[in-house]
């Protein structure tokens, strides 16, 4: 598949499976489930210097919109 990226592709399997990206794989799933993420796509918002879950799975962007302009007139 990295190859049809133009990007080479031993190089790629060899990051891809390097401890360090099974390391950064693990935090990535450990912050999503510590945010409540259920399923794919989601969208965070960082907002006052937390993060917060704004949708989890399929979600409209006016939907997304009003729940951002709201975050923000708090």
């Amino acid at each position: 598949m990295a190859t049809s990226f133009d990007l080479d592709g031993e190089k790629f399997k060899a990051e891809f499976e390097s401890e360090e990206m099974k390391y950064a794989n693990k935090a990535d799933f450990q912050i999503s489930s510590e945010m409540g993420v259920r399923g794919f796509p989601s969208v965070a918002i960082r907002h006052n210097g937390q993060l917060f879950t704004i949708a989890n799975g399929f979600t409209t962007s006016e939907k997304l919109i009003k729940t951002i302009e709201k975050m923000k007139a708090e």
